[in-house]
């Protein structure tokens, strides 16, 4: 029977025994190794989007091979399903409209501030030049959000035409790490939290921190929500509990990092009843203000974070670990970029709790309980 004929003339039980064994067959058939597609609630991640701005030539090459470079890397990385580039079309509407003038070629501040303005998140740039017979390029991947650089130097053999190298600096780049950081991370710790959920009953966490830009208690707390859905997005089970009294309670602890006129140190007489019901407590303190140590971006804001935590065993009511992390972001407003330096922090710091083994490792499950566990995986996968 030709597959274009309608279903309704097939008969209803041959007809559904056809839709029954190409279910059979497809599950089969499924890869089993981990090659297949992802499932739906692991979607891809978007591409990232990336600026390619003219490369800086030495004296004496020919005039518009720095266009011409930057051009034959943006065709060539705008074949990678993992980047979204910025047309040139596009960067010359978008910074008019910013009333910028295009980077001079080359020109690091002014390719960060362009690319951040245009929602880039990474701005390539870099340069080209001959020496001892063979040609260089340099390209260089700067974030637009905390200026985290990557790059790549190609040389040219003897002989070899300047206008191949993009290409094989566009291949070199794409074989990068060039994933989002929290992606990355996210994705880092979510394989060992399913690793141990197996075996252990992975501990519920309470967060509480509270938070300061430029000495000023801020009323609500980014690290803090940032911390708590970190460790959601990686499988644990995390909650932000903070009330403006656990925070100011958070904020008086001691901390390595001093301001001035803060509080005397000071413990709370009993731990806030939000807290109920989970094993750890991360609680901290984060810190924000502008930074001119990393220079001046223009129309960008640019500042620094950092965030100090504690955990504390609930069961014991004892101080199990402490870390530090730090945080960098760009932003229109001063007020963006302390927000987006304070959630890097966040996230940062959970990283670090959410790999923690001895804090997964707590609470063993019984050999039935891991059976139960086990079956129930397989039954969503199979699924």
């Amino acid at each position: 029977m030709p597959l274009h004929r309608p279903v309704l003339a097939v008969p209803i039980a041959v007809a559904l025994f056809l839709v029954l064994a190409r279910a059979l067959l497809a599950k089969d058939a499924a890869p089993t190794d981990g090659t297949g597609p992802p499932p739906a609630d692991q979607a891809a991640p978007a591409p990232i989007t990336l600026v390619v701005f003219d490369f800086k030539v030495q004296e004496g090459m020919s005039a518009g091979t720095g266009k011409r470079i930057a051009d034959a890397l943006s065709s060539r990385l705008a074949e990678e399903k993992d980047f979204r580039v910025v047309l040139r079309t596009e960067i010359k509407a978008g910074l008019e409209k910013e009333g910028l003038e295009p980077p001079a070629p080359g020109e690091r501040v002014l390719s960060i501030e362009a690319g951040h303005l245009l929602g880039a998140e990474l701005a390539v740039f870099g340069r080209a030049f001959a020496y001892g017979g063979s040609s260089y390029l340099i390209a260089k991947v700067v974030s637009t959000e905390d200026l985290s650089l990557n790059g790549v130097i190609v040389k040219g053999a003897p002989g070899e035409e300047l206008a191949s190298l993009p290409v094989r600096a566009a291949e070199e780049l794409s074989g990068l790490d060039l994933m989002r950081k929290r992606e990355a991370d996210v994705m880092e710790v979510k394989k060992l939290v399913e690793e141990r959920g197996h075996t252990f009953r992975l501990p519920r966490y309470a967060v509480i921190m509270s938070e300061s830009h430029l000495g000023q208690q801020l009323p609500q707390s980014i690290c803090e929500t940032a911390t708590a859905q970190f460790l959601l997005d990686v499988g644990l089970d995390a909650y932000a509990c903070g009330t403006p009294e656990s925070r100011q309670w958070a904020k008086s602890l001691r901390w390595e990092t001093h301001e001035g006129g803060r509080d005397e140190p000071g413990p709370m007489r009993e731990l806030p009843a939000e807290t109920e019901g989970a094993d750890l407590l991360i609680v901290g303190h984060g810190w924000s203000s502008p930074t001119p140590k990393h220079g001046s971006y223009g129309k960008l804001a640019i500042c620094d974070s950092r965030v100090e935590v504690k955990v504390i065993d609930l069961a014991t009511a004892l101080e199990v670990g402490q870390g530090m992390s730090e945080g960098l972001s760009l932003g229109r407003t001063e007020e963006e970029a302390a927000r987006k330096a304070l959630e890097r922090a966040g996230e940062q710091a959970a990283f670090y709790i959410g790999r923690y083994r001895a804090w997964l490792e707590q609470h063993p499950l019984s050999p039935e309980a891991q059976k139960a566990t086990n079956d129930q995986a397989e039954k969503a996968r199979s699924e």
